[in-house]
């Protein structure tokens, strides 16, 4: 199957606009209206213990749950050995709206919802010359509407990854490997899935370039290898650093994380699942290890449709998770956040369920189940 990039208008049309927009802003006010509905009828609850309650700020403390914290500190006062886990750039970006941290929340939600906006539209570009338009529009919404869609709008990294991943395998789709690799290195600096964007833009390479033409542009390799590169920066600066040349690892320790084999959290959930045990009854548990399950289905499916490098995408998210799955239950928990990133699982779940939808009445009852 030919990877080659199609001819492709500079220009925007209009269904893309309505798509792109529409999908933006009615997801993000269906997620400000859930979340500041449940914030505020649960004001009443103590802070559950050993959660960070999020900043000192009415409008903005809903969107600094959990790992916010971690950003919000690193932006203000650097790395420490249990920060490790987290990559530079987003904090970087956040540290630009000063020391304050009510305008550094506020600044990274808005860095967030641009990002997702953004993101959007080149998830559609690209999905349009992957599939095709009645495809990528589709994916479009589920993807704005997808379950973990809340954290595209809160201080967290995935609007930001999500937005330079995509861009940078829609660069590639056209043929600019210079813009790829730039874009895929600042990927790397933002999440720790530099290495398999790394294997994926190399296989990329390998089928879109012939093999009589490798030679003359075997240049481009440098930028096929900037993620890997940039993956490999990150932890050598960390082990200077800490004096530990494993810190980025160690700190996983922190988040009670421990190294097993990948499909053990999956067993682990499952059983709990089945046997009724105290989180069997969580729908974010079937959530996530639904997705799981799904995600190295769809992996397979991609391998068979040709596109090697969308595989390993997402199968090393899936795999990198899960690897270091949490030694709790449940232990898939936010695997559904990370395939939400990984845009490829949701291209083929819109391609699965696009035949199936013969008129508008059924994709808006199909968005509302999903």
């Amino acid at each position: 199957m030919s990877h080659a990039a199609e001819p492709l208008s500079p220009r925007i049309s209009r269904l893309e606009a309505q798509t792109v927009l529409s999908a933006f802003v009615l997801s993000r006010l269906w997620v400000a209206a859930f979340v500041y509905l449940g914030h505020y009828s649960d004001h009443s609850v103590p802070p559950v213990a050993g959660i960070w309650p999020g900043i000192n700020h009415p409008w903005l403390n809903p969107w600094t749950y959990f790992d916010s914290r971690f950003f919000l500190r690193i932006a203000t006062a650097g790395y420490e050995p249990a920060t490790t886990s987290f990559f530079p750039l987003y904090p970087l970006l956040l540290k630009l709206a000063g020391p304050n941290e009510a305008a550094m929340a506020l600044w990274g939600a808005v860095l967030s919802n641009t990002a997702f906006a953004l993101a959007l539209f080149f998830f559609y570009r690209l999905t349009a010359l992957d599939f095709d338009e009645r495809i990528a529009r589709l994916a479009v919404w589920l993807l704005a509407f997808f379950p973990t869609t809340v954290f595209f709008s809160a201080v967290y990294t995935e609007s930001l990854f999500l937005l330079l991943v995509v861009a940078a395998f829609f660069n590639v789709r056209c043929g600019r490997w210079g813009w790829a690799g730039a874009l895929a290195l600042l990927a790397s600096l933002t999440r720790n899935a530099g290495p398999f964007i790394f294997i994926a833009l190399a296989l990329e390479w390998l089928h879109t370039v012939p093999a009589s033409q490798r030679r003359q542009r075997c240049r481009e390799l440098f930028f096929v290898a900037l993620p890997a590169l940039g993956f490999l920066a990150v932890q050598v600066g960390f082990a200077v650093k800490f004096h530990n040349p494993l810190a980025g690892v160690a700190s996983q320790i922190a988040f009670e994380r421990t190294l097993d084999w990948p499909w053990m959290a999956i067993v682990r959930d499952l059983r709990d699942m089945l046997t009724l045990a105290e989180h069997g009854y969580d729908l974010s548990v079937w959530l996530n290890v639904t997705v799981s399950i799904g995600g190295f289905i769809l992996a397979l499916q991609q391998w068979k449709r040709g596109r090697q490098s969308y595989t390993f995408l997402i199968a090393g998210v899936l795999l990198a998770h899960l690897t270091l799955a949490r030694s709790y239950s449940p232990h898939t928990v936010d695997s559904a956040r990370h395939m939400s990133t990984a845009f490829p699982f949701t291209q083929m779940l819109a391609a699965y369920l696009q035949p199936h939808l013969t008129n508008r009445l059924r994709t808006v009852l199909v968005l509302l189940i999903v």
